[in-house]
């Protein structure tokens, strides 16, 4: 993370590192609401929550954290996911499992967005 004195990179990444376990959370537990329109809620949150992390924050250090934290905390939740009750051992829990990784990889792969625009000789 660029051009923010270490205090602020601290606090940004354990505000982040919360929110993306409580989204993970939230997205794992809706995810079986209204099949298949839960699972599909549930990614277009984890797209959402990484586009919003990647294009507010500098770097990639914070989009890393943030994702990283969803992702364990859906990991946490389908821990057992032969026995899980949360995350079945289906087509809903294998798309919600496989899509959060996908997205995940998606978003800390997109190139900087920069608001400069360098002219094109």
């Amino acid at each position: 993370m660029r051009h923010l004195p270490l205090l602020d990179r601290l606090i940004l990444t354990g505000a982040v590192v919360v929110m993306g376990v409580i989204i993970g959370i939230v997205v794992t537990l809706h995810h079986r609401s209204v099949p298949p329109w839960g699972v599909i809620a549930a990614l277009l949150v984890a797209a959402a929550w990484g586009v919003g992390l990647r294009l507010t924050t500098p770097g990639r250090g914070a989009t890393l954290a943030g994702l990283l934290a969803m992702l364990t905390a859906q990991f946490v939740l389908a821990a057992g996911s032969q026995t899980s009750i949360i995350v079945g051992a289906g087509a809903l829990g294998y798309v919600l499992t496989l899509g959060s990784v996908v997205v995940a990889v998606v978003a800390l792969a997109w190139p900087e967005v920069s608001s400069k625009t360098k002219p094109v000789n």
